[in-house]
């Protein structure tokens, strides 16, 4: 207050001042008591180098990636600030980050970029290599979301893979290395991963050459392993020298994996293939091959399908050789464990078993062992192979049925046959003549007419199989009573001068059906053209037959 009672300016001054001083260290209070609830930003920049990492530690473990990369943003520009040699494996975390949360494309993009800078700024480093392992998984990563580009994706994923292979070292220590603080992706298991993806991307594209080289480089730098990959490789780099027909370098190739990897689940496939190298090399070596297929069929510790291949191989092998014994030997070893199998297993056998049973003219038995089979599901089960054992099946049944006489069956596995291809023509004319069987006439006309018509004006056909198709049409009108379409067509198979044995069967017909319509003059002029012209595939039997015939014709009309 002023002398005069009233207020001083000087006063108001010093109130003023006080109120603003007082004002701004609430707000500053308020500030400095905020911070960690409002600007969490601001503590993480004022946190030491260590701490922030242990944040980044913490954050790993739970997924928060958005965390992370800020953390390791401040962190790397605090080592960027003292030269400190640490920011390639921050870098490369960063990365990691980017890439563990992505979800699409973009995201994708996001961290392709990130590891791409990583690679870039750490020439020498064992995180370049890692970087570029990586640039080829999100390439992989792509292919599963961007389907319309997976060619172009492909290739630089191989392109990447190839791009840290090169810088990796050869051969590989016998340790796996861990990235720091990336352990559950150690390199080794990055490098074998990838030199097998690039061997069987090669592969499946029938880049042989390449594959070769790809699992070669494998079985060479990881022996052992980490993901324990050595062994397919292995296998894989012998079944693409058998691809390109390097029989000479085969053997040695599997001769290593049975010594290096004879406990391995795929050794008993790898001992099948190996037996199969020297059965279909040039200069065949059959009886090693015999040796290694019956080594596949006695070891119990192989897998009872993969024995059950063997068998069959050897089966054919043996087939082949005529060597009778060691077939009937080798069924009954395969019976004691051959309905353990799947019945697609149990079917490649029995096929093969009863092709020898075939060629010893055993048809019933052939059936026998293919019925073994039927069951409500064996159409099903038939769907589910592949279509070469489908058409096996299919095509000794109908042989077998119809040398038995089973016509029906012969009818039904002819009938699935043609669903695969068209019939060779002896099959067609069978599948003819068991529906004439059947009484069936009508359905055999249509089938022959319409393959006869088929085949006119197009490539030429073997004389003698026209003729049979032409035997078959002509039997199936005088089966119908049609004797003037039958004397017909019986004409043509004698025009076409095909077969010798199909002229002759023709004349015999056509002789029995002007019998049966009592034109005898027609019947002995047959008969004498038969004879005449056919005495070297006329057998006793017809002879005697038509000597019998003659004997019935009224003296008049001899």
């Amino acid at each position: 207050m002023c002398r005069d009672g009233g207020i001083c300016k000087n006063s108001m001054r010093a109130s003023f001042l006080g109120e603003h001083i007082y004002f701004a260290f609430c707000v500053l209070l308020i500030l400095r008591l905020g911070v960690g609830v409002y600007q969490p930003e601001c503590r993480a920049e004022s946190m030491p180098v260590s701490k922030l990492l242990e944040q980044v530690d913490i954050a790993e473990s739970t997924g928060e990636w958005q965390q992370i990369i800020a953390h390791l943003e401040i962190a790397i520009s605090e080592y960027e600030t003292r030269l400190i040699k640490a920011i390639p494996e921050q870098e490369y975390r960063k990365a990691e980050a980017y890439y563990s949360k992505a979800k699409n494309l973009d995201d994708l993009e996001i961290a392709y970029a990130a590891y791409k800078l990583a690679a870039n700024n750490m020439p020498g480093s064992i995180y370049r290599r890692y970087a570029l392992f990586r640039l080829g998984d999100i390439q992989r990563r792509r292919v599963e979301i961007d389907t319309q580009n997976q060619s172009v994706y492909l290739q630089r994923t191989v392109e990447h893979y190839l791009q840290a292979l090169e810088q990796c070292p050869s051969p590989y220590p016998d340790y796996p290395l861990t990235a720091g603080n990336v352990p559950e992706y150690p390199e080794m298991a990055r490098a074998e991963f990838a030199a097998y993806w690039i061997g069987d991307y090669y592969y499946e594209r029938g880049q042989i050459d390449r594959a070769e080289a790809a699992f070669r480089v494998l079985t060479e730098m990881f022996p052992q392993g980490y993901l324990k990959l050595a062994d397919n490789a292995q296998y894989r780099l012998a079944l693409c020298l058998m691809d390109q027909g390097k029989w000479d370098q085969v053997p040695d190739v599997y001769a290593s994996f049975q010594n290096q990897y004879a406990d391995s689940q795929i050794a008993g496939t790898a001992l099948l293939k190996w037996a199969d190298s020297y059965f279909y090399a040039e200069g065949t070596n059959v009886e090693r091959a015999e040796q290694l297929y019956a080594e596949v069929v006695r070891l119990k510790k192989i897998d009872k399908a993969t024995r059950i291949a063997a068998a069959e191989k050897l089966l054919r092998l043996y087939t082949n050789l005529h060597l009778s014994e060691r077939v009937e030997h080798l069924k009954q070893k395969v019976d004691t464990f051959i309905s353990q199998v799947s019945p697609d297993k149990q079917l490649a056998f029995r096929i093969a078993y009863g092709e020898y049973l075939a060629e010893r003219a055993d048809y019933a038995q052939v059936c026998n062992q293919l019925r073994m089979l039927q069951s409500a599901d064996l159409h099903d089960t038939l769907r589910t192979m592949s279509p070469l054992l489908q058409k096996m099946y299919w095509s000794l049944l109908a042989q077998a049925s119809y040398e038995t006489g089973d016509y029906a069956t012969a009818v039904e596995c002819y009938e699935n046959l043609r669903m695969f291809h068209e019939l060779p023509p002896a099959d067609f004319a069978k599948l003819n003549r068991a529906y004439l069987h059947e009484e069936q006439e009508d359905k055999a006309i249509i089938l022959s007419k319409n393959w006869l018509a088929a085949r006119s004006g197009i490539a030429p056909v073997l004389p003698a199989t026209v003729s049979e198709i032409q035997l078959v049409l002509a039997e199936a009108y005088r089966q119908r009573k049609d004797y003037r379409s039958a004397i017909e067509h019986f004409g043509k198979v004698l025009e076409i001068r095909g077969d010798v044995s199909h002229e002759a069967e023709a004349l015999r017909s056509m002789g029995d059906i002007y019998f049966e319509q009592k034109d005898y003059a027609q019947v002995l002029q047959v008969y004498r053209r038969l004879y005449t012209d056919y005495q070297s595939v006329v057998d006793a039997d017809l002879l005697e037959s038509m000597q019998q015939l003659i004997q019935l014709i009224p003296e008049g009309d001899k």
